[in-house]
């Protein structure tokens, strides 16, 4: 899904940087949101950017199995997608504090 609504180009599964990202990515965003019919909100558009950031991370993923089941990707599926990522991504973050003690 993320290779293919982004254009196509194949990346590492690695996160990319902000400066790899830039070209184009905000339209390839908003091409994104259009093709699923959600409305370019700024709620909408973090949504689209985080799966051109990270086409292997969990947003996309979670995209890809939306996709995969042939239907489009739902104003709720973003709430719920993004708030999944919120959560998981608090928890790396404690883990990491106890980890290091910082």
């Amino acid at each position: 899904m993320s290779d293919a609504v982004f254009g196509g180009r194949r990346l590492a599964a690695r996160k990319i940087s902000l400066a790899e990202a830039a070209p184009d990515a905000g339209q390839e965003a908003l091409r994104f949101l259009a093709s699923q019919g959600l409305p370019p909100t700024p709620d909408n558009y973090a949504f689209a950017w985080q799966i051109r950031l990270e086409r292997h991370g969990l947003v996309a993923m979670a995209v890809d199995a939306i996709l995969m089941d042939g239907r489009a990707v739902l104003p709720t599926d973003v709430t719920r997608i993004m708030t999944a990522a919120g959560a998981v991504s608090l928890m790396r973050t404690a883990l990491h504090t106890m980890h290091t003690g910082l």
